[in-house]
This record gives C-alpha cells, structure tokens and sequence, in this order.
C-alpha cells in the first residue's frame, strides 16, 4: 500500500501540472505547429484557382480570403475596430492556378511569402488584386509584417 504522504505529493504535483498547462493554454492561445487553410477562390469569369494558406507560427487563427466587404489594403493594413485582425494585399493574375502563402514568425511579427503557379500557355497579363484577412491571437501592428515576394 502507498503511504497516504506520497499519494498527496503525487495528487499536488499532477494538479500543479494541469493548472499550468491550462493556464499556458489560455494565455497565448496559440497553436503549437502548423494550421492550414485552403479555399477555391471564384472568378467572375465562372472559372477558379486554390488559396493554400499554411502557418508555421501558430498564431494565426483564422485566413480568410476575398471576404465579403473588405476593401483590398495597400499592402498590409490593420482592420478597422479589430485589434488582432490583419489585411495583407497580394497581386495575382488572371490565369493563376495556385496561390501558396507561408506565414512564419520573424523579429516578434510575421513574414508572409507568397507563391503564384500560373496556367501554362498562354495568358491575358491581367493584374487582380485580392486581400487575406487574418485573424490572430495577438495582436500584431502591420509594420511587424513584413510580405516576402
């Protein structure tokens, strides 16, 4: 039989553990490893390409992308009322096929690269902006992003 000294030291230490782990969790809210997003984005043309959004850092908790009444930002931007909700623009074209976007964390912000595959053959060299709406679990100033081509 275990002496009832031990079985209380083992009861603290195992409830000292569980409070701190929930007390971790609850304080960052962020995720340990990566999350990944992917969404068909619609064309008005009636034709469509995939968004792959994939975060390394753990923070982002929400991508969004085109969403409904957001106007495009100039480069990133903060989102108005919403402390840790960030805007970040990118340019593609009109015969994209992927868009892969890679977010890490860098110098207490993020860095977010952008790849583009296009269609082979041949292509109307269109521009089309679109937006990422990023909610986060902590806020993050705009300046902290830096966009990687």
């Amino acid at each position: 039989m275990i002496p009832v000294r031990l079985q209380r030291l083992v009861l603290l230490v195992l409830l000292v553990a569980a409070a701190a782990l929930l007390t971790g969790c609850g304080v960052t809210k962020e995720v340990q490893g990566g999350r990944d997003w992917t969404t068909a984005v619609s064309r008005t043309d009636g034709t469509s390409f995939t968004v792959a959004v994939h975060d390394e850092s753990g923070i982002v908790n929400d991508a969004q992308v085109d969403p409904p009444n957001v106007a495009v930002p100039n480069g990133v931007e903060a989102a108005q009322g919403k402390v840790n909700v960030i805007l970040l623009r990118w340019v593609g074209g009109t015969c994209d096929t992927l868009t892969a976007i890679d977010i890490k964390e860098a110098a207490g912000g993020l860095a977010v690269k952008t790849a583009i595959t296009k269609a082979p053959g041949p292509c109307d060299l269109m521009a089309v902006p679109h937006v990422l709406q990023l909610t986060l679990a902590k806020a993050i100033p705009p300046a902290a992003v830096a966009l990687i081509p």
